[in-house]
């Protein structure tokens, strides 16, 4: 029971990360979607400069998406190298 109410009461103080907008996402390819969800998440945790233990459950959900995206890529016959590149230069803007 307090081990809930601390996680809703961290989720309460959390800022909202921005999300990518549908029309950013519309006619992309999986690979493409889950490799912006993964770092948008990351940049939310930037953003907000989170600590903590929630950041955990956070990092592996961009962990995930990324994961996913490069799954989804080589599914899909998408260059994964051209993906990489891509989502390092925004994790690094």
């Amino acid at each position: 029971m307090v081990s809930t109410l601390v996680v809703r009461r961290e989720d309460a103080e959390r800022k909202t990360p921005s999300r990518p907008s549908e029309a950013a996402l519309a006619g992309t390819g999986m690979a493409e979607t889950m490799g912006t969800l993964g770092i948008v998440t990351l940049a939310g945790l930037r953003d907000r400069q989170a600590q903590g233990e929630g950041v955990a459950l956070d990092l592996l959900a961009a962990d995930a998406f990324v994961t996913y995206a490069f799954e989804a890529a080589a599914e899909e016959g998408t260059d994964v190298t051209a993906l990489v590149q891509r989502l390092l230069r925004e994790v690094c803007a």
